[in-house]
């Protein structure tokens, strides 16, 4: 069998908000911090807080449910 190749934390940050239909320019706005800080958290160089992840969960809860 082969291995599975789990996301790391930063990708799954940032495959949730592409799910989420934002860029990383938008969420930095919503965020309030630099577009660069955004890079650096889906790129794994600096520790994500986990405020950013509450707020990205917040803002899915007030997107409108996807239509099929």
């Amino acid at each position: 069998m082969g291995k599975k190749h789990a996301l790391s934390p930063g990708a799954r940050f940032a495959a949730r908000r592409r799910a989420l239909g934002l860029t990383q320019v938008t969420l930095a706005a919503d965020l309030g911090v630099d577009v660069s800080t955004v890079k650096r958290w889906e790129a794994g160089r600096v520790p994500r807080p986990r405020i950013a992840e509450l707020a990205l969960e917040e803002i899915a809860d007030s997107l409108p449910p996807a239509r099929s």
